[in-house]
């Protein structure tokens, strides 16, 4: 799976006030407390870095504000089970279909990788610090006045959600995947499905109510 955030690696190097990594995906501030601590400890803590390590935690928690209507999305994965992204959701892969030339592999070169259970060793490999052992497939989605336009590599199969934040229910909805019209007509709000989705989800900030699934098209 890859998007904004990225799960670390749980020995991944840091140093006493920061590691900042920086790419076009990742944007990742690493702070360490010295010593074998364990979690509680830290949230029982009143030692005064554990607290800083905290504040500046929730501070940028606090920060961060959540659009699920993004006009715009990337999202890609190597397994279904994390296939869905807000609106988008690759619910079928083609691994082995080629790759299409945009969808290009992304990783972040470390050293001085530290032991997990001796964190003061600190080794000279390099390596990368992300393992991606299957093929992934990706799709570049994009949606504005009532048309979705999508890009596929390696995909077999998307759905995408509605909700009235991004779309008219009183006009045709339009998809175009890979250059080609795959649907045009009208979309209908579901009781049904949204009562079962909100159970599911509990989700206050994203009403969904309904949803398309949309083969992708043979290349032509």
């Amino acid at each position: 799976m890859r998007g904004p955030n990225w799960p670390t690696r749980s020995n991944f190097p840091t140093s006493y006030s920061c590691l900042r990594v920086s790419t076009a995906l990742i944007n990742w501030t690493n702070r360490e407390v010295r010593g074998e601590r364990q979690h509680p400890y830290l949230i029982k803590s009143r030692d005064s870095t554990a607290k800083l390590v905290y504040h500046e935690l929730f501070a940028y928690l606090a920060s961060q504000k959540r659009d699920p209507f993004r006009q715009h999305l990337y999202w890609e994965c190597d397994d279904v089970e994390n296939g869905r992204c807000d609106w988008l959701e690759i619910a079928a892969l083609d691994t082995l279909a080629g790759a299409q030339s945009w969808q290009t592999p992304v990783n972040v070169p470390v050293k001085g990788w530290r032991n997990a259970f001796t964190p003061a060793v600190v080794t000279d490999s390099i390596s990368n610090a992300f393992d991606f052992p299957r093929r992934s497939g990706a799709v570049r989605a994009t949606y504005a006045a009532n048309r979705f336009e999508l890009t596929t590599s390696r995909v077999g199969k998307v759905r995408l959600y509605l909700s009235p934040e991004m779309v008219d229910f009183g006009r045709e909805l339009t998809v175009v995947i890979n250059g080609q019209n795959v649907f045009r007509g009208r979309a209908t709000m579901d009781k049904a499905f949204t009562l079962a989705n909100y159970r599911r989800e509990a989700d206050r900030q994203a009403v969904w109510v309904n949803y398309l699934e949309l083969a992708i098209p043979a290349r032509r």
